[in-house]
Parts: C-alpha cells; sequence; structure tokens
C-alpha cells in the first residue's frame, strides 16, 4: 500500500515538474538568443517608461539636473518638518538656467524638537 502511494507522489510531481522545466528552459534560451535591452519592448511601454525631459528640450541642447528646494517649514506634534520639492533644471552648453521646472515629488524631514 505504502508502494503504491510512493509511486503515485513521485508520478504526480513528475507530472508537475515536467512541464515547469520544458517551459524555464525554452524561456532562458529565448534570452540566450535574444537577449532583453533595457528599454525594449512595446513602443507604448517604453514611451511611457522613458525618464527624459520633453522634446522641446533635447532640441535646445539643454543639461537637465535634478534639484531639492526647501519649500516650507512647520512644527507638528512635537516636530520641525521641513518640506522639499524637487526641480528640473535646464542649463545650456554654458551654464545657464534657462528654465526651472517643478516636479511633483516631494521629501519631507522631520527634526524632534527637544526643550
Amino acid at each position: 500500500m505504502k508502494n503504491k502511494r510512493n509511486v503515485s507522489v513521485l508520478l504526480f510531481l513528475a507530472l508537475i515538474l515536467a512541464p515547469a522545466f520544458y517551459l524555464e528552459t525554452s524561456s532562458s534560451q529565448d534570452l540566450k538568443s535574444n537577449p532583453l535591452l533595457i528599454g525594449q519592448g512595446s513602443d507604448e511601454a517604453a514611451k511611457m517608461a522613458a525618464a527624459v525631459p520633453a522634446e522641446k528640450h533635447l532640441k535646445k541642447n539643454y543639461i537637465m539636473e535634478l534639484d531639492e528646494r526647501l519649500v516650507n517649514t512647520s512644527k507638528e506634534a512635537g516636530y520641525r518638518v521641513e518640506t522639499y520639492r524637487e526641480y528640473e533644471i535646464y542649463k545650456n552648453q554654458q551654464g545657464e538656467v534657462k528654465e526651472i521646472v517643478p516636479t511633483p515629488h516631494y521629501e519631507y524631514i522631520r527634526y524632534k524638537i527637544y526643550k
């Protein structure tokens, strides 16, 4: 009885693992022959995921830098809270600032106030 049970368990595992191994080897062979590169995929996804400035900035050959600037300081529940906002700063080749664009990214730093 135990022998039949052991055989049925082994058969069950073989039926489950055989397709899994087949699928794993076929997908790994695809990656070896056609490796995926960053940004490769559908055009829609690549456009959505690309972290590049707007086309008007690319045409003007601006250099984009990110900067965080203090926008607010407040006191809340025994803490001093500083709010920083991220900005995209576009400079020309001579280093002159041509445009500053605020992003929706904020950082909050809390400092405990000891009396």
